[in-house]
C-alpha cells in the first residue's frame, strides 16, 4: 500500500501557519544570536572577505581595488588571504553569490543588516522544509523534518556564523525546491520561474555544486514529466539564468570575460576566459582525485565520530526505508534515490580532498571545512529518519514518549557540539573574535595607517585597516619588503614571539643578506609579539 500523504492539495491551518512564523522567528534570534555585539572581525578569511566586499557592494563601490603597494614591492604579495591581486587590482576569488547578493540587499536596506541576513533566510528556508515534507509525505513528518533540520549541527554552526557562502546556498536550494513544488500544485509558471530565480541564485553561492545540482534537477524534472510543460521548464529556465546573471556581470567587470573565474598560479591568480572556463570545469568532476582511504578517515572523523548521534539517527532511518520501501510511490522513491545520490557524491567529492584547517591537523571540529561542504548531505540523509520516528509516533503511548525523548537527546547533543565544544564552537569563536578586536586595536595604535604588517594566519585581525602580507616564503618576498622600506611604507611582523637568539641570528643571518633588520615593538599578546623591519643604510 503506498505512503498515505494526504496533504498534496490540503491548505495549511491557522494553527501550523502560526506556529511557523513563531518557529521561524524563535530559529532565527537562535541563529543570529552568535553575532549579537560582536565587533566587525571574523574567524576566518573566507567570512573576513565576504564581509569586505558585501560592504563595498553596499556603499557603491566596485569588487575590485587599486593595489599600488604591489607595484611598488614588485610582487604581488600584498593582500589577504580568500584575496588576490590580478593585473595590480585586489580582487575576490572565492564565490561571489553572497557579497553580491548581500551587498546588494545593504544597499538598499543599510549595511547594518549584513549580520542578519543569513539567519533570516535559514529562517525562511525552515518553514519552506516544513512545507516541502508536509506536500511530499505528511504532517507529522514534517514536523519531525523540521526538529531535525533546525537543530542539525552542520545547519545550525553554519547559518549563524554569516559570512560563509554554504548556509545560503543551502537555503536557496531549499526554496526552490519549496517553489518548484508550488508550480506543480498550482500549475502556475510564475512559480517555475521563481523557482529558477533561486536556483540560479543557488549556483553563485557554490558554484563548484553544479554537477550534482545538475544530476539532481534532471531526476526531479523526469519524475514530474507528466505535470511539467514546456511553459514551466522555460520559465525555470529563464529564471535560471537571471538568477545566476549577477555573476556574469561581475566577471565581466573583474575579469573581462563573462565566464571567467580566478584560480591560483603560484602567487598570481589570472583571469581564464571562456575556452579556459570549459576545460577547468571538466576537473570540478573530481578536483580532489579518488582517494578511498581517505574517504575512509574522513567519513569516520566527520560522519560518525564527531556527530555520532546524527550518524546513528541516519542509518536507523535507511534502515527503516530499506524495510518500508513498498509503502512509498514511485515520486517519493525519487526523492530517496536524489537523497542518496547527493550524499553519495558530496562524501566522494570532499571526503577525498585531504586538508588541515586547524592549527592542529589532529583536531576533528565542528569548524573544519568538511562539515560545510557536506551540509546538504547531512542533510537530505535525514528525510528517511523524519518518516521512521513520524511513523513510530503512531504506534502508542510508548513509542511516542521514545521518539520525543530521542528527539530531545538529538537538541542537547547538538547544542553542546555547535555552541559550548573546545576549541570551535560558537561561545569559544566569540571569545576569539573579541580577542581579535582587542589585539587590532592595540597594533592599530602602534603602527602608522600607512603600515604593512606580515601576519601569517592573523591577517583576519589587521585587515582592512592595515595592508597585510600573509607570508614570506621567498628572496622575492624579502626583496619586496626592502622595496616598501625603501619607498616610505612601514612593515612589521606580527608573529609568535621569537627568543633572543633567533632575532640574533634573523639579523646576522637570515635577514642580512637581504639589508633588512627587525627589531621587537611589542609582546605580550597571548605568545605573539609586534615586530618592525627596517632597511639598512636608510
Amino acid at each position: 500500500m503506498p505512503f498515505q500523504t494526504g496533504l498534496l492539495k490540503e491548505k495549511l491551518s491557522t494553527k501550523e501557519i502560526i506556529g511557523l512564523i513563531i518557529s521561524s522567528s524563535l530559529i532565527f534570534l537562535l541563529y543570529s544570536s552568535f553575532s549579537w555585539g560582536l565587533p566587525g572581525r571574523f574567524n576566518s578569511p573566507d567570512e573576513a572577505a565576504n564581509a569586505f566586499w558585501a560592504k563595498r557592494l553596499a556603499v557603491g563601490q566596485s569588487l575590485k581595488i587599486d593595489s599600488p603597494l604591489n607595484k611598488i614591492a614588485q610582487s604581488p604579495i600584498v593582500h589577504p588571504r580568500s584575496t588576490k591581486v590580478i593585473n595590480g587590482q585586489l580582487q575576490p576569488v572565492s564565490f561571489l553569490g553572497l557579497p553580491l547578493m548581500a551587498g546588494g540587499l545593504a544597499k538598499v536596506f543599510g549595511p547594518a543588516i549584513l549580520p542578519w541576513l543569513t539567519p533570516l533566510l535559514a529562517a525562511v528556508s525552515l518553514a519552506a522544509w516544513y512545507l516541502i515534507l508536509r506536500r511530499l509525505f505528511n504532517q507529522q513528518t514534517a514536523l519531525v523534518g523540521w526538529i531535525l533540520l533546525a537543530f542539525l549541527p552542520a545547519g545550525w554552526y553554519y547559518q549563524s556564523r554569516s559570512f560563509f557562502h554554504n548556509g545560503p546556498f543551502f537555503s536557496l536550494l531549499i526554496l526552490a525546491w519549496w517553489l518548484s513544488l508550488g508550480a506543480l500544485e498550482k500549475k502556475s509558471w510564475v512559480r517555475a520561474g521563481l523557482s529558477g530565480l533561486l536556483a540560479g541564485l543557488a549556483i553563485t553561492f557554490r558554484s563548484s555544486e553544479v554537477f550534482w545540482l545538475l544530476v539532481v534537477g534532471g531526476l526531479w524534472f523526469y519524475s514530474y514529466r507528466q505535470q511539467w510543460d514546456w511553459r514551466f521548464i522555460t520559465a525555470f529556465l529563464i529564471g535560471g539564468l537571471v538568477g545566476f546573471s549577477p555573476v556574469v556581470v561581475a566577471n565581466l567587470i573583474i575579469y573581462g570575460q563573462p565566464l571567467a573565474i580566478a584560480y591560483p598560479t603560484a602567487s598570481v591568480v589570472k583571469a581564464v576566459g571562456l575556452q579556459q572556463t570549459v576545460s577547468l570545469l571538466g576537473q570540478l568532476l573530481l578536483p580532489f582525485g579518488w582517494h578511498p582511504k581517505v574517504i575512509l578517515s574522513t567519513v569516520g572523523n566527520y560522519l560518525i565520530g564527531l556527530q555520532w548521534w546524527w550518524f546513528s539517527l541516519a542509518v536507523v532511518g535507511w534502515l527503516w526505508l530499506i524495510r518500508n520501501l513498498k509503502m512509498f510511490s514511485r515520486q517519493q522513491k525519487n526523492v530517496f534515490i536524489m537523497t542518496g545520490l547527493v550524499f553519495v557524491w558530496l562524501i566522494i567529492l570532499y571526503g577525498s580532498w585531504l586538508f588541515n584547517d586547524n592549527p592542529d591537523p589532529q583536531a576533528v571540529t565542528i569548524g573544519t571545512s568538511y562539515v560545510r561542504y557536506w551540509l546538504p548531505g547531512y542533510a537530505l540523509a535525514l528525510i528517511p529518519a523524519s518518516l521512521a520516528l513520524a511513523n513510530w509516533l503512531k504506534k502508542g503511548q510508548g513509542p511516542k514518549y521514545a521518539v520525543w525523548l530521542g528527539l530531545v537527546f538529538y537538541v542537547v547533543w547538538s547544542a553542546y557540539l555547535v555552541v559550548w565544544s573546545e576549541p570551535e564552537g560558537l561561545l569559544r569563536i566569540r571569545s576569539n573574535i573579541k580577542d581579535f578586536a582587542k589585539v587590532s586595536q592595540a597594533v592599530q595604535e602602534l603602527t602608522p595607517v600607512n603600515s604593512v604588517i606580515v601576519s601569517g594566519r592573523t591577517d583576519k585581525f589587521f585587515w582592512p585597516e592595515r595592508e597585510v602580507i600573509v607570508d614570506l616564503v621567498s628572496d622575492s618576498d624579502y626583496q619586496a619588503i626592502k622595496n616598501l622600506l625603501v619607498a616610505g611604507w612601514p612593515v612589521y611582523q606580527f608573529h609568535p614571539s621569537w627568543p633572543q637568539d633567533t632575532l640574533f641570528y634573523l639579523n646576522t643571518d637570515k635577514l642580512k643578506k637581504y639589508n633588512l633588520t627587525i627589531t621587537l615593538v611589542k609582546d605580550g599578546w597571548s605568545g605573539f609579539s609586534l615586530y618592525q623591519f627596517s632597511s639598512l643604510g636608510l
